[in-house]
């Protein structure tokens, strides 16, 4: 497989983690998920491109985990998917989807994320 983009999931109902890895594979992503933030240090071990975090996580948490995972890598791209509006986080960088708003949204903004990954390395 040349060059496929590795996604991290962060969230904490299994059956969302499933859908959004599923959808996410087929888009042609490498995906992982986890449920427990002591699994983020995982991304010291493999080469995570972008990080999806999922709206069943707190805001504060999401910010925790944005900031262990660009401890690990500074080039990390986040994608947050909310319930709320993205003025209530207050995380600059990262890239914000509705939770409602489907699986293409999601993947689009996965996709630039990647490629913003990509960009930041050459």
């Amino acid at each position: 497989m040349p060059n496929v983009a590795r996604v991290l999931i962060y969230g904490l109902d299994p059956l969302l983690l499933g859908t959004r890895s599923q959808v996410l594979s087929r888009a042609g992503f490498h995906v992982s998920a986890i449920s427990e933030m002591e699994d983020l240090y995982q991304l010291h071990a493999e080469k995570i491109k972008v990080l999806v975090l999922c709206h069943t996580i707190r805001p504060a948490e999401q910010q925790a985990a944005i900031r262990i995972g660009r401890n690990a890598n500074p080039r990390l791209q986040t994608v947050v998917m909310t319930a709320f509006a993205p003025e209530f986080l207050a995380e600059p960088d990262a890239r914000f989807v509705s939770a409602f708003d489907g699986p293409l949204t999601l993947i689009a903004q996965v996709r630039q994320a990647a490629a913003a990954s990509v960009s930041l390395t050459v």
